[in-house]
């Protein structure tokens, strides 16, 4: 299983400034440290280690020794075990800085006596604290560079097995990778002992666009992963452009079947999918595939839905998550877990409504928003709302399209929606856009916000929410990962789906 440590944009700076900024109590120290809550978010194939609160040192909790280097002061350890004590899922992590060459990035390797402190330091917390919670050391350089570093100790089960705790060593499993997540998303290398190859590109198929980013760039989409929650009009549109670009990995989620009544709209699809009625991950899975441009591409299909802890633990092994999902069920989902697991969300939708015996379109709206980190969070942009996401999660119909000119006797019938590619591409295109902005900085003002375009007047907006408002609890559970409780339920439209195939054939 990879490993990742991830931090916010914020805790970056934070941490920073406190390695390596003047705001010290004793300037002059060659090295600097503080303690830190360590929280954990785990996927299917990657473990996530996430920087919580900084537990900021008092004046002489952390001192510097020329006979023993960095001392982070008994008093200071009581102190964050006291508070992690109350957190659940809380560890420790404890973060020095190595001063050295301001020049380079790399990982810094720690010194056989870093190792040796935090085998006894971490190794009483470990015991003071309840089961289940991480131990790890990190360390910044002067230059930027970050390594983080992951304990296992086994806890004792019998007297014997306590006496010897000293004695036994623990596991130590460096990060592969540093995740650092906010309005923009970056990544380091994370192992000091492992020079990273960067993932191969076509300069050929790829040239048009390194004209814009360069090599740079285009290495960077390659080594990226990225999920697709709903491979509908939009979604598969995106997986195709995604794949096209150069993405290295993406992980396609949707439990629904090709079906004639939606082919006009499925790019890529073919009619012998239809008749077979292929799921439609299995077919973007074939799409993207035959259509990437990197290299080492790689495409996962699920049928699941996001909305359950299945489908979402899919999403957690990836860097960054499309939405195109039409259900405020699965946008509450992706909204909490975005701010828990530092993974940001970019969703977007269409909804057209017909002027009855007319060809006028009455009103319409494609819309396009990004969440996380840094950003505001989809309830707070007016993407859905509480009891939108209530009547989804209880009602399998929730969300049907009712005609405007319907009759009585057909509001209890299931009426498709308007939809037309055209306006799905215009989404596919807008969230692809700023899925390069967030990764590359292409277009650093529309890295952030809703932007609507109303298809009766053709004008494209931009809303005016760009922070969450004053009662939004997302700051509360962010970075929290596994032990903040996301949402997730039964999909009562993907149970029905699958009560109606498990049945056997008349």
């Amino acid at each position: 299983m990879k490993l990742d440590f991830a931090l916010t944009d914020e805790s970056y700076h934070t941490a920073t400034a406190l390695l390596f900024g003047p705001d010290w109590y004793r300037p002059r120290d060659p090295e600097r440290g503080f303690l830190a809550a360590l929280y954990v978010g785990a996927g299917v194939e990657r473990r996530t280690l996430i920087l919580g609160e900084i537990i900021r040192p008092l004046p002489g909790e952390v001192q510097w020794s020329s006979t023993r280097g960095l001392i982070m002061t008994h008093r200071y350890y009581s102190r964050a075990i006291d508070h992690l004590q109350g957190t659940a899922g809380a560890g420790l992590i404890n973060v020095h800085s190595h001063p050295g060459p301001r020049v380079d990035s790399s990982p810094p390797l720690p010194s056989p006596q870093d190792l040796e402190s935090d085998r006894n330091e971490l190794g009483a917390v470990f015991r003071a604290l309840s089961p289940g919670r991480p131990m790890a050391a990190g360390i910044f350089s002067a230059g930027g560079g970050v390594s983080v570093r992951e304990y296992t100790f086994k806890r004792p089960s019998t007297s014997e097995e306590a006496l010897r705790f000293e004695r036994r060593r623990p596991a130590i499993r460096f990060a592969d990778r540093i995740r650092i997540v906010g309005r923009r998303l970056r990544f380091q290398e994370g192992d000091p002992h492992r020079k990273g190859l960067p993932r191969p590109f076509d300069p050929v198929c790829t040239d048009s666009s390194i004209l814009l980013w360069g090599e740079r760039g285009q290495r960077l989409l390659a080594e990226i992963s990225i999920a697709i929650a709903g491979l509908g009009g939009v979604g598969g549109m995106v997986a195709e452009y995604l794949a096209r670009l150069g993405v290295g990995r993406l992980v396609l989620i949707d439990y629904d079947r090709l079906e004639l009544e939606n082919f006009n709209r499925s790019q890529g699809a073919t009619r012998r999918e239809v008749r077979r009625r292929a799921p439609k991950a299995q077919v973007y899975k074939r799409v993207t595939t035959g259509s990437a441009t990197s290299p080492g591409f790689r495409a996962l299909a699920r049928r699941a839905s996001v909305a359950e802890e299945e489908g979402l633990r899919q999403l957690l092994d990836c860097d960054l998550i499309i939405g195109s999902a039409d259900d405020a069920f699965a946008r509450q989902v992706l909204d909490h877990a975005s701010y828990a697991h530092l993974i940001p969300v970019i969703d977007g939708g269409t909804v057209l409504l017909p002027q009855p015996d007319s060809m006028v379109i009455a009103a319409g709206k494609s819309q396009v928003a990004g969440a996380g980190p840094g950003h505001a969070c989809l309830e707070c942009q007016g993407v859905y709302t509480q009891e939108e996401a209530t009547i989804a999660r209880e009602t399998a119909s929730w969300g049907q399209y009712v005609g405007a000119n319907a009759m009585p006797a057909e509001l209890g019938k299931e009426l498709r929606a308007p939809s037309v590619i055209c306006t799905n591409g215009l989404v596919a295109s807008l969230i692809v856009l700023r899925v390069l902005s967030i990764l590359l900085g292409t277009t650093p003002s529309a890295v952030s916000g809703l932007q609507r375009y109303y298809i009766e007047s053709g004008e494209l907006h931009w809303g005016a929410i760009k922070e969450c408002k004053p009662t939004c609890r997302k700051n509360s559970f962010l970075g929290r990962g596994d032990s903040h409780f996301i949402p997730t339920g039964v999909d009562l439209r993907w149970k029905a789906v699958r009560e109606a195939e498990s049945k056997p054939l008349s």
